[in-house]
């Protein structure tokens, strides 16, 4: 193969968007698509609750997604990266919730999501925030990462696919489910 005049300039300008600055560039446009989206609908604090749980989903996903297909012990930066982000979504969802929907009240909590789901979301709040400290600090506890993914996948299931009241979030279920079986069907071993 010979050398063009114009091979050291096209290998120069390929474009590559590094994958932790596309987890960025997804985290930011989800939290400005949930907020803006939620101020069109006729109830945009619950909307906004609503709508802020993508980026979670999204990101919370991707992580286990990365983790599925190569098993990178919890320790490769992509999925500590994605894990954080997903967790800020989760975090900022939960805010809304609780902010503009439940007014902080725990017992009205309890009375609209039930018991199991309410301890539950606590629980991963909780177990999802250890997950993510302990990778950012370098300890090692498979166990809990394993855990708290868990606990992600059973309330990302039920969220979309088994309460979901809008045909959207029950594709975007169904997305999100066979891109983890994708991940275990092309795992790398």
């Amino acid at each position: 193969m010979t050398e063009t005049a114009l091979d050291p300039i096209l290998s120069k300008t390929r474009f590559f968007l590094a994958p932790r600055i596309g987890a960025l560039l997804i985290f930011s446009l989800a939290v400005a698509a949930s907020v803006f989206l939620s101020l069109t609908s006729s109830t945009p604090d619950y909307a906004r609750a609503t709508y802020s749980i993508w980026p979670a989903l999204i990101l919370g996903g991707w992580a286990i997604w990365l983790w599925v297909w190569g098993h990178p012990e919890f320790k490769t930066p992509l999925w500590k990266f994605t894990w954080l982000l997903g967790f800020l979504g989760y975090a900022i969802h939960f805010y809304f919730a609780m902010q503009t929907v439940f007014a902080w009240n725990i017992a009205s909590v309890f009375a609209a999501q039930g018991a199991v789901v309410t301890i539950a979301n606590l629980l991963l709040l909780v177990v999802w925030f250890l997950s993510v400290v302990m990778a950012y600090l370098g300890f090692r506890f498979p166990y809990l990462h394993r855990f708290a993914m868990l606990l992600f996948i059973a309330a990302a299931v039920a969220s979309t696919l088994l309460f979901a009241q809008e045909t959207l979030s029950y594709l975007a279920g169904i997305a999100i489910v066979a891109s983890w079986l994708s991940a275990l069907l092309l795992r790398r071993v």
